[in-house]
Formats: structure tokens, C-alpha cells, sequence
């Protein structure tokens, strides 16, 4: 719900389709390339543990525990696709958060998706 402070910005609904659907694109494409290195670690991880398995007869249960599973937001941006699709106006009226979120790509959720795909991304 927005406060009578909140300032608003109003865009051109196909303008804002088309920023929605390249911020998507991109977050999955940081999200599968994160995923793919996510599996090559814990195929290593899995095979060290063996190794460690077949020569001392036991092994660490937790071995994955420093290896997050990337998570992936698309159901943000499908969600926010949808909403404007929907709108049978020309021009569409954001507030702060949907500005931020859907044209700036700054969702509440950024910094998480950040640190837990950076720590593969960097690899």
C-alpha cells in the first residue's frame, strides 16, 4: 500500500514490459550459470568424501553445508510480467518499490540472490 508521501512514476506499459522481461532474462541466466557451478562443487565435494570413505571408513555428513543452493526469484519477475500484461491501459503508475524493483532490478531480495550466487559466479 502506498503513503500519500510516495512518489510516483508513470511509464509507458510496453517500455516497461520489455525492462521487465531483459532483468528476467538476465537473473536467469545468473541463476543457471550459478546452479551449473553449484552441482560441479558438490560433484566434488561428494567425490572427496568417497575418496576420504574408501581409505579412512568414514566420512563427513555435513559436507555440504558450505555450499548454499543457489535460489532462484523468476516467480518475482513472472508475477510483475503478468500484472502488467493484465493492464489494459498504454501507460502504467509505479510506486517507489515497483520502480525500484521492476525497472531498477533492486528487489527486496537482491542482496541474498547476490551473495549466495556470488559465491559460485566468482569461482
Amino acid at each position: 500500500m502506498r503513503s500519500k508521501d510516495d512518489y510516483t512514476t508513470v511509464m509507458d506499459r510496453a517500455e516497461l514490459l520489455h525492462i521487465l522481461k531483459r532483468n528476467r532474462e538476465q537473473h536467469e541466466k545468473d541463476f543457471n550459470r550459478a546452479l551449473k557451478k553449484w552441482k560441479k562443487e558438490c560433484r566434488k565435494a561428494l567425490a572427496a568424501a568417497l575418496k576420504k570413505y574408501d581409505t579412512e571408513g568414514w566420512v563427513n555428513l555435513n559436507l555440504f553445508k558450505d555450499l548454499p543452493k543457489p535460489n532462484s526469484y523468476l516467480n518475482s519477475y513472472d508475477s510483475a510480467i503478468k500484472r502488467v500484461t493484465l493492464d489494459t491501459r498504454d501507460s502504467v503508475e509505479l510506486g517507489s518499490y515497483e520502480f525500484s524493483a521492476w525497472v531498477e532490478d533492486e528487489w527486496e531480495w537482491r542482496g541474498l540472490f547476490a551473495a549466495n550466487t556470488g559465491t559460485y559466479l566468482s569461482r
